[in-house]
């Protein structure tokens, strides 16, 4: 599940970014454990999951902050931000 504040930071970025954003979600989805590690304390209740896209020779580097359902297995995605190098 992604959060409105989400999902508006991911509709924001270009293009190809947010459909190579789009394809990592998925693959988090998948084994969110090994992917991501707890977030920094000024996101404290969270997981963060980075992924690094090379834009025509620019590094963008993608963070995500998630937190588990109580199933432990449903994704909260609260929010997503790319970083330009």
């Amino acid at each position: 599940m992604i959060t409105p504040a989400a999902a508006s930071q991911l509709n924001a970025l270009p293009g190809e970014l947010a459909e190579f954003t789009r394809g990592q979600l998925a693959r988090l989805s998948e084994n969110p454990t090994a992917l991501s590690k707890p977030a920094s304390i000024l996101q404290p209740r969270g997981q963060l999951f980075e992924v690094k896209y090379d834009r025509g020779g620019v590094e963008v580097w993608i963070s995500v902050i998630f937190r588990f359902g109580q199933d432990e297995q449903t994704l909260f995605i609260e929010h997503i931000a790319a970083e330009f190098g």
